[in-house]
Parts: C-alpha cells; structure tokens; sequence
C-alpha cells in the first residue's frame, strides 16, 4: 500500500475519542505510524507571525518546529505560506535553503535525515501544516506518496 493512504484510515479513527485536549497528540501520532516517517509535529498559523503549537511526538519534530518559531523561517512556514508540501528527502544531498533555520537544526537535530511540511486543507485565514522529520528511513519523495485530496492542488 502506498504511504499516506494508512494514515488516511489512523487519522479518522484518532479523531473519533471525545477527548478533544489529546485530539492534536492522537492525530501526531496517527501521521507517524501511517506515513514513513520518525516523528510529527502539528501547528496553527492565523498569520506568518502568529503560530501555536498544537502537538508533537517526538523531540526532533518538536525541535524542528521551535527552531522554526524562532528563526521566522522553515519548511513549515513556507508550507503554510504558499500552501503546498515542502519536501527535503534527503538533506545530506540537497541542504534546505533557509539561511538561519538550517544551520540551527542541523546543529541541535544532527540526525535528522528529511523533512517534509504539507498544508492542510483550512479556512484562508488560517492553516494547520504537519511538518515530519525522518532520521533514518528511506527518502519519501513526491512519487510515493498519494495524490493529496481537492483542497491541496
């Protein structure tokens, strides 16, 4: 089964329990053990400037997204930004083209392999990106994974 098309199936069944404070926790979760990747973290951007941090399973992908707080900049701010994936594969081969970010994560998140943010399908004035780190698994390119539903194209 291609990746991502799991996730879809772990997703809604994270989403179904009543205790909404865990939703963003579950639905982290969810992404790792349905998508090829080490740990998610999930945020909430009203603009470039205001974001919050919804959930994270893992100390890389909350690392990823503090130092994205704190830099202005990263896969996912752009995803949320342009409103489409962000894909880094394989940061050893192609480095990420963040002046400040980069550097920071390569430095406190050495083992981080790729980093992939996707928007999520929301209202125009806010979005919910994923961003997902894997440390050592194979590269997820834009061919192995699903067509993304309506709102993403």
């Amino acid at each position: 089964m291609k990746p991502g098309f799991d996730a879809v199936r772990l997703v809604h069944a994270a989403a179904r329990p009543h205790d909404h404070a865990q939703l963003p926790r579950r639905l982290c979760t969810a992404l790792r053990q349905g998508l090829p990747v080490d740990e998610v973290a999930l945020c909430l951007f009203t603009s470039r400037e205001c974001r919050q941090l919804l959930g994270a399973c893992g100390p890389a992908a909350l690392r990823l997204e503090e130092v994205q707080f704190e830099t202005g900049e990263g896969p996912g701010t752009e995803a949320a930004a342009t409103g489409r994936p962000v894909l880094y594969p394989d940061l050893r081969a192609r480095p990420m083209p963040y002046p400040f970010f980069a550097p920071r994560l390569h430095e406190e998140a050495a083992h981080v392999a790729a980093v992939y943010a996707f928007p999520s399908p929301s209202a125009p004035t806010s979005s919910a990106p994923h961003s997902a780190c894997a440390t050592g698994r194979t590269a997820w390119t834009r061919r192995s994974w699903p067509t993304p539903p309506q709102p993403w194209r």
